[in-house]
């Protein structure tokens, strides 16, 4: 994990977090409501940008999280919610479940297509104040696996900030891009390629650590309007490089405005 991500990842979270420690998303909400909304250009910048590269098995996904709302929702209720949401993606026929974890009840919807996998949940925390008084915070994630049709990404994101915007769900939507090269990548080809993404984003480099250990940069560029603010310093772009020794491939990860997958 990068060190300068200390602070980045508390906008960001993976599977884990999301079960262990959801309840930190409450003061993060809360406090680091930094996330600028508006018309993204990306599309024929960062997709580009990064389809250039010619990087194997390239791939894209989009990641929205938000806090949706301290109401309490009957199960009907939340299932009714999360097919709301399906219908504004375009999607009918879906599979719903509900799972448990101690304080946690995740409502997920699933539907797989011929070109994308999403995945919507609706994650209720539930808190007992008192003897009779249960208070239920709602949080919405959205995961939408576009496969190689990178195309599509910015799109897609367009799509899930207006769900957010219309529901009126406290968030942020991530695009999320990775490719690989086959060995492992030296150095110097690690710079090329993030010099060449920095260079046709016309992005600044804000914070990074180039390291055979540790490779990831951080960065901003106009031509991507949603940034987050760290250190009072705006950041919309990550690009990061990773060595798989069992698969022996070095994997690139590009995102705005940070990566919040798995690596």
């Amino acid at each position: 994990m990068p060190v300068y991500r200390n602070e980045v990842t508390k906008l960001s979270w993976n599977k884990t977090v999301r079960k262990v420690i959801l309840a930190v998303v409450l003061w993060v909400v809360a406090i680091t409501r930094i996330l600028v909304y508006g018309s993204s250009s990306a599309k024929e910048t960062l997709v580009s940008a990064f389809n250039q590269i010619q990087l194997n098995d390239m791939s894209a996904s989009i990641e929205g999280f938000g806090y949706y709302s301290d109401v309490y929702l009957s199960e009907k209720a939340k299932e009714t919610f999360v097919k709301d949401i399906g219908y504004e993606l375009g999607l009918n026929y879906c599979d719903i479940k509900t799972e448990r974890d101690g304080e946690l009840a995740t409502t997920i919807l699933t539907k797989e297509g011929k070109y994308a996998k999403t995945v919507l949940k609706l994650i209720t925390r539930e808190e007992k104040i008192s003897e009779n008084v249960l208070e239920s915070h709602q949080y919405l994630t959205i995961e939408i696996d576009l496969g190689v049709n990178l195309d599509a990404a910015v799109d897609y994101q367009k799509v899930v900030k207006e769900i957010f915007e219309k529901m009126e769900i406290d968030g942020d939507v991530t695009v999320n891009l990775t490719g690989n090269l086959e060995g492992k990548s030296d150095m110097a080809l690690k710079n090329m390629i993030t010099d060449q993404l920095i260079e046709r984003m016309d992005a600044k480099i804000v914070a990074e650590n180039r390291t055979e250990d540790l490779f990831t940069v951080y960065a901003y560029t106009d031509k991507v309007d949603d940034f987050i603010r760290v250190s009072g310093k705006k950041i919309n772009l990550n690009i990061s490089a990773y060595y798989d020794e069992e698969k022996d491939k070095t994997y690139f990860y590009v995102a705005t405005p940070i990566i919040n997958t798995e690596y």
